[in-house]
């Protein structure tokens, strides 16, 4: 005689099967809050990875303006709008047009 599973049996399955799903779903941490955490991770890694690019060129730039002194003299000029002793410096005014005033 084949023995028949008891039906309660699969019922209890089930109910353990349910609480374990839900447990998954929706405890404290759930896959949806881990997949978020991923995504973020992500955002995050790329951020470092701008940010990692960024500071290797200040790091070339720091080097440049140690060793390359037409670098520093071109920079002050440029960005500080520094002269040397003994030279003049011209500034233009542009003109307005009355294409720019309106």
């Amino acid at each position: 005689m084949k023995k028949k599973k008891k039906p309660i049996g699969h019922i209890i399955l089930f109910i353990i099967l349910v609480i374990f799903l839900s447990i998954l779903l929706f405890g404290n941490k759930t896959w949806w809050h881990l997949l978020a955490m991923y995504k973020d991770v992500n955002v995050l890694e790329g951020e470092i990875k701008q940010v990692r690019g960024e500071n290797d060129n200040l790091q070339r730039e720091i080097h440049k303006l140690k060793t390359n002194y037409a670098y520093v003299e071109k920079t002050a000029r440029e960005e500080l709008g520094l002269v040397l002793p003994g030279e003049i410096e011209y500034r233009f005014i542009p003109v307005k047009t009355k294409k720019d005033t309106k």
